[in-house]
C-alpha cells in the first residue's frame, strides 16, 4: 500500500487499496491499523528492493546488450540537494537545523545525495543523512558503488585535490568541472594559459586540513590528471579535470558532450521534488519520512526500467513511419501508470508478471510525447507567489 502512494486522505487510500484487492468489509483494515503496521517496516526494505531490480536490470541488460554506454563505460553523475522535513522533535534530533531570515525561526533539513547513471536513468545509490557537506556522501557511501567501467561526472563544488585523489585510489575515472582556483598553481596556470589540453602532475595543496585528510585516507601526495578547455555553444569556456588521459581515444570535443550528460541528475531532482513531491511526506514520524524517501527512489527506478521497452518500441515505430520526431513514454504519466499497476505487480496471483508488464507497457505506448533534440528553454526565476501557485495548482504525478 505504501507503494501506491498515500498522500491523500489516509482512510480513503486504505479503502481504495482493499477495494482493489476485492476483500470483504470484514477483511479490511482501518487507517489506525495501517499506521501501526507501517511503523514495523524498516525503510531499508525499499533500498533493498531498488538494489534487487538494479542488479537484475544490469545483469540481463548486459546479456541482451541493451545497457547504454559510452566508450564501453557507464556515465555516472553525483549531486546533492536538501529536503525540508516535518518539524518534529525527532527530525530536529536526527537531522540538521537550517536557520532562516526570520528571528527565532528554523526548519529541520536533510542532505540528500544520489549516484546516477545518466545514460540509463537509474539511481545506483541514494542516501538521506544529517550531512551538509556534499563531499562526505562520496567518502562515506557512494565510493562502494564505483567500478573501473564507469566515469563519474562532478560539478565545481567537488573540484579539489581530496576528491580527485580519493576517486583515483578507488579506480574510478572522473570528469570534474573546475573552479577558477587560486590555491592550485597547476590549475591556475592552465586556466590563464593558451594550451587547451594538457596532462599535469597535481601536487598536494598546503592546507593543513587537506594534508590531514590525505594522510588519514592513505592517499597519494601527487596525482596525474588531464586538464581540458571546452568552448560552449554560447562562446564561454569551461575547464575540466579528468583521468581520461588518452588524448587520441578521448578527444577534446568529446568532453562537452560527456560533461553535459551530468545535467540529467539535475532534471532527476526536479522530477522527484516537483512531480513526485518527495517533500510532501505522508508521515511526521522519522520511520515514515525515511520510508517515503526510499519508496520514491525505488518507484523512479522501477519506472525507468519498465518504460525502456516501451520507448524502444516507440523509437522503432517512429523510424518505420519516418516521423519528424522520435517518441517516448510521457514520464509524468508513466509514474502514475506504474502506481496504478503496483497492486497487480506485487499481489495478483491470477495473472503472470509478464502478462501484467505487457499490459502496462501497452498503456505507456499510448501516452507518448515527442523527443525534441537540442531543445533549450530559458530558465525564468519565479517569485515567491509564483512558486506557491505552482506547488498548489500544478498537476503532479500522484494527483
Amino acid at each position: 500500500m505504501l507503494l501506491t502512494g498515500i498522500k491523500r486522505n489516509l482512510q480513503d487510500r486504505v479503502n481504495r487499496f482493499f477495494r482493489a484487492l476485492k476483500l470483504k468489509n470484514s477483511e479490511r483494515a482501518t487507517d489506525v491499523a495501517f499506521l501501526k503496521a507501517r511503523n514495523k517496516l524498516k525503510p531499508e526494505l525499499f533500498k533493498d528492493l531498488s538494489k534487487l531490480i538494479i542488479d537484475f536490470y544490469y545483469k540481463h541488460g548486459d546479456e541482451a546488450n541493451s545497457i547504454e554506454r559510452w566508450q564501453s563505460k557507464l556515465i555516472y553523475a553525483i549531486d546533492a540537494t536538501y529536503l525540508n522535513l516535518p518539524d518534529t522533535q525527532e527530525t530536529r534530533t536526527k537531522y540538521f537545523i537550517q536557520e532562516c531570515q526570520h528571528p527565532n525561526k528554523s526548519v529541520p533539513m536533510a542532505g540528500v545525495s544520489v549516484l546516477y547513471d545518466c545514460l540509463n536513468e537509474i539511481v545506483i545509490n541514494a542516501e538521506m543523512e544529517n550531512i551538509r557537506d556534499e563531499q562526505q556522501f562520496i567518502y562515506n557511501f557512494h565510493y562502494k558503488h564505483f567500478n573501473e567501467n564507469s566515469i563519474v561526472t562532478l560539478d565545481r563544488c567537488y573540484a579539489h585535490y581530496g576528491i580527485m585523489s580519493f576517486l583515483i585510489k578507488h579506480n574510478c575515472d572522473f570528469v570534474i568541472r573546475l573552479r577558477n582556483s587560486r590555491n592550485q598553481k597547476e590549475i591556475q596556470d592552465f586556466i590563464d594559459g593558451k594550451i587547451d589540453d594538457e596532462i599535469v602532475k597535481l601536487n598536494l595543496p598546503e592546507s593543513y586540513n587537506m594534508h590531514s585528510f590525505v594522510k588519514e585516507n592513505n592517499l597519494p601526495n601527487n596525482i596525474k590528471i588531464r586538464l581540458v578547455k571546452v568552448v560552449l555553444n554560447n562562446g564561454e569556456k569551461e575547464y575540466l579535470a579528468t583521468t581520461l588521459l588518452d588524448q587520441k581515444k578521448y578527444m577534446i570535443e568529446d568532453f562537452q558532450w560527456l560533461y553535459n550528460k551530468r545535467w540529467r541528475v539535475e532534471t532527476y531532482f526536479d522530477e522527484i521534488k516537483n512531480k513526485l513531491e518527495i517533500e510532501r511526506f505522508s508521515s511526521t514520524k522519522l520511520i515514515g519520512i525515511q520510508q517515503d524517501f526510499y519508496i520514491i527512489i525505488f518507484l523512479s527506478n522501477l519506472e525507468s526500467i519498465l518504460t525502456k521497452e516501451s520507448n524502444a518500441k516507440l523509437k522503432k515505430e517512429s523510424f518505420q513511419k519516418n516521423l519528424k520526431y522520435n517518441y517516448k513514454a510521457n514520464k509524468n504519466i508513466a509514474y502514475s501508470t506504474i502506481i496504478d499497476f503496483v497492486i497487480d505487480l506485487f499481489l495478483n496471483d491470477t495473472r503472470s508478471t509478464d502478462e501484467i508488464i505487457t499490459e502496462l507497457q501497452d498503456v505507456l505506448i499510448t501516452r507518448k510525447i515527442p523527443e525534441r533534440q537540442n531543445r533549450r528553454s530559458k530558465r525564468n526565476k519565479l517569485s515567491n507567489n509564483q512558486q506557491l501557485r505552482y506547488q498548489k495548482y500544478k498537476k503532479k504525478s500522484f494527483s
